[in-house]
């Protein structure tokens, strides 16, 4: 490691710039604010006059990066923080300046081997050497591309629309990659990736890059009509899906090789409706509500009693329990059937569509429970006599009380015994009143995450809480956050209340921002709606809570 690197190694600063919608760009405007002259002081010892080593890159890269600070100014709680970072990112803007975007370029020609197969401990160096490439990429060099394409094909393949008019310019380059267009190099590559880039050259009539999609799928088509006239009700599931995906690029494509594929499309649909006629999966549920109150009323420590509202326990090797929240449910570790046929349901390989039915299903017996509990009167007091105790404690455990959570859980009461009070009243009433209350929940739950955000990150003195939005304290690619509530539970908090997926966040309910916006279907806005968010609401005071207290074991 070179000697800047060593000088900001362990200061929470990586290559990358995450903006200023992520956690991690707060935690490194704390490091450098409370750190200022240590900073400072790397502008004096590693002046930027020009790039002639892989540690002037590495400078450069980082450098860079500080000037970008400027975007998250108005974040900042105080305005002695703005000046900070305000000069600070003026300076670093300043020292790149001095250096010629050609030199940049230069560089990258030179040594993109050095660069991308360097190990360092410092993340991030090739995600933001590629946005380079991508940004002036005409100035880019025909032998990077070639050792990209040699060493990081998948990389130019998942940043296609970037680089489609180098492949085009180099169609050399793009027929290099697929070496001999057989299924095995296809999947390598990721399928799906590859049939939509061949669906995107035909677009346009004169592409330089159809020769190789036309040399590709007739070698694919071979494998492939092998792949189905071998298929058997054990994998027709995963053929079919291959060759869906084959056969829509096709008809896209317009290639006459689709002719070849009707009949078998036919024997798929035959192969694939006795698959699942011989091992279909049912999915039948009853909800217990009724037993899952009385196991409730049994406890008798009301921690244990709120707890046990949306965690449940696990005994450890050791004898010790650990508490984990329902929500956490596990997808299944082999795609079912389900999985593998067309669906208009969103997905992707996380929120298959079996995970997100156990997720509505849990939702469903949850909510259900809640409705339970805040329809009957004694069990209502119970329960919402509860959420003060927890709200008033982790108030006082952050320090926070002039948020007045009490204050809110007080309003949220008033809100909840309007709504599931039992009276003869219009429907549009009642819809009027189960959207006050599922507003409100969401806002509270707004207002708890941010609190937690700035805490956790301890961030809370150099960031406006206000400036805090729900899509970046339930982002689920925010490790600070994922670490203190666990990847899965975090990304599934906001599966239900905001969106999220692998590549895109366009999968879940999105209850928050459909809410606000009113642009969800007035006749699921009820007191199931509002239970389930209740049930959101006490799963995150409750993981709050248990992070707060030392032990509790679940009698």
């Amino acid at each position: 490691m070179n000697d800047f690197l060593k000088r900001i190694k362990g200061k929470c600063i990586s290559f990358e710039y995450y903006g200023n919608g992520d956690i991690t760009t707060g935690v490194e405007i704390k490091s450098i604010i409370e750190n200022v002259d240590y900073f400072k002081q790397l502008y004096e010892d590693f002046p930027l006059v020009n790039l002639s080593s892989f540690e002037d890159y590495c400078i450069y890269l980082i450098f860079r990066k500080f000037a970008l600070y400027k975007d998250i100014i108005p974040m900042l709680a105080k305005d002695e923080y703005k000046v900070i970072i305000d000069e600070f990112s003026d300076e670093a803007k300043t020292k790149i300046e001095a250096v010629n975007i050609g030199d940049v370029i230069r560089f990258i020609n030179d040594h993109i081997a050095e660069i991308f197969e360097t190990e360092l401990e410092i993340t991030g160096i090739k995600h933001v050497t590629l946005d380079l490439i991508a940004k002036y990429k005409n100035g880019i060099s025909e032998e990077v591309y070639m050792w990209l394409c040699s060493s990081y094909d998948y990389l130019l393949l998942d940043r296609f629309e970037n680089f489609e008019s180098i492949f085009e310019k180099y169609p050399d380059l793009f027929d290099s990659i697929f070496t001999t267009g057989k299924y095995q190099e296809i999947n390598k590559l990721r399928e799906e990736t590859v049939f939509n880039i061949f669906s995107r050259i035909y677009q346009k009539k004169c592409s330089p890059l159809r020769p190789t999609v036309d040399r590709v799928v007739s070698v694919l088509a071979k494998d492939i009509l092998e792949m189905c006239e071998n298929a058997n009700e054990n994998n027709a599931m995963i053929v079919n899906r291959t060759f869906q995906r084959f056969y829509t690029c096709l008809t896209k494509i317009k290639s006459p090789i689709v002719n070849i594929f009707v009949p078998v499309k036919k024997k798929m649909e035959l192969l694939l409706n006795e698959s699942l006629k011989n091992n279909g999966i049912e999915f039948k549920y009853e909800i217990p509500t009724s037993q899952i109150i009385e196991l409730w009323e049994k406890q008798e420590q009301w921690e244990v009693r709120m707890i046990t509202l949306t965690h449940a326990g696990k005994v450890l090797e050791n004898g010790n329990i650990t508490l984990y929240s329902r929500i956490e449910v596990e997808g299944d570790s082999e795609k079912n059937w389900i999985d593998m046929i067309a669906t208009n349901m969103n997905n992707d390989e996380y929120y298959t569509f079996s995970l997100q039915e156990k997720l509505s299903i849990i939702a469903t017996i949850e909510s259900g429970t809640f409705l339970a509990l805040m329809q009957k009167r004694e069990t209502y007091s119970e329960l919402i006599n509860m959420v003060m105790s927890v709200i008033k404690f982790v108030s006082e455990q952050f320090g926070c009380d002039e948020e007045r959570l009490d204050l809110d859980v007080k309003i949220l009461d008033s809100y909840l015994q309007m709504c599931m009070v039992e009276t003869k009243k219009p429907r549009e009433t009642d819809i009027a009143l189960c959207y006050g209350a599922s507003m409100f929940i969401c806002a509270l739950i707004d207002k708890i995450m941010r609190i937690l955000y700035v805490n956790e990150a301890g961030v809370d003195q150099y960031i406006d809480i206000e400036k805090l939005s729900i899509g970046q304290t339930l982002n689920p690619h925010d490790q600070i956050m994922k670490d203190y509530f666990g990847e899965k539970h975090i990304k599934h908090l906001a599966f239900f209340l905001n969106k999220d997926g692998v590549k895109e966040r366009n999968i879940g309910f999105n209850y928050r921002n459909s809410l606000a916006h009113w642009t969800i279907d007035p006749n699921e806005v009820n007191k199931g709606l509002v239970a389930q968010l209740m049930w959101l609401f006490t799963d995150i005071i409750n993981t709050i809570f248990i992070h707060f207290l030392n032990h509790i074991k679940l009698e």
